[in-house]
């Protein structure tokens, strides 16, 4: 699987040190090393070589980490079941507005005994031998489930310090650029910076500021972009005019 280019909020968190220290700390405790996904399921870092478990469902695209859209929206870290025994460590990466972008995944493992019925079900789904299946499945590396999430605990609260850590840096970085972006602007250019800023800040789809006087009167305004697309250009309408709400 290729991993994709580190961008954006998600990359900045991979590849930030304090991502890098708690991934080590993590595999010190479990002897596995984690994982990082976007919602679409692409990496953002290397990942593991898969069992052969999971390539027979990998090959036949049933293999829910790539091809259930679900698997990987996550309220807590807790143990994402394949089948039966067999599943992931996960824990959701959120932003500071905690919405998820992502998770880090562990590496397969067996967490608890297989259900021979279970395998032998999903063989006849998949058109597997099932004792190919079954025997496949019990291959996969054991791992005590308690280790697994109470690690996942420690992984849980470093991504809420950096997501924290991440907002910070954001509010920082908007605040030096408009410093001194305001430093070589006209008032017509300062209201375009102030908008772009706002914009970072809140991640809103379109924007609207304006300058007044000490009277009241209208010194300057700006927009968000001057060809908005139909769907901003419609909602714009709705509040073109309005000075404030």
């Amino acid at each position: 699987m290729e991993v994709e280019p580190q961008e954006g909020e998600l990359g900045a968190l991979v590849s930030s040190p304090e991502f890098a220290r708690m991934v080590d700390r993590f595999a010190a405790s479990t002897g596995l090393r984690l994982q990082v996904f976007d919602l679409d399921a692409h990496p953002l870092t290397a990942v593991e070589i898969y069992p052969r478990y999971c390539r027979l469902l990998q090959e036949r695209k049933a293999c829910p980490l790539y091809n259930d859209p679900d698997f990987l929206k996550r309220g807590e870290e807790t143990i994402g079941v394949c089948k039966s025994g067999v599943g992931h460590f996960i824990a959701p990466v959120r932003n500071e507005k905690e919405v998820q972008m992502g998770a880090v995944v562990g590496p397969a493992v067996r967490f608890a005994p297989n259900s021979v019925e279970e395998f032998a079900e999903l063989a006849f789904r998949l058109k597997i031998f099932p004792d190919d299946l079954i025997q496949a499945a019990d291959a996969v590396q054991e791992h005590d489930a308690e280790n697994l999430l109470g690690a996942g605990e420690l992984v849980s609260v470093g991504l809420n310090l950096l997501a924290e850590m991440q907002a910070k840096e954001r509010v920082g970085h908007a605040l030096r650029r408009l410093q001194a972006e305001i430093a070589e602007s006209n008032a017509q250019m300062l209201t375009q910076h102030v908008v772009d800023a706002v914009l970072y800040l809140t991640r809103a789809d379109y924007a609207l500021v304006l300058m007044i006087d000490d009277s009241g009167s209208d010194l300057a305004s700006a927009y968000d972009q001057t060809s908005p697309d139909q769907l901003v250009a419609a909602k714009r309408r709705l509040v073109e005019g309005i000075a404030e709400w």
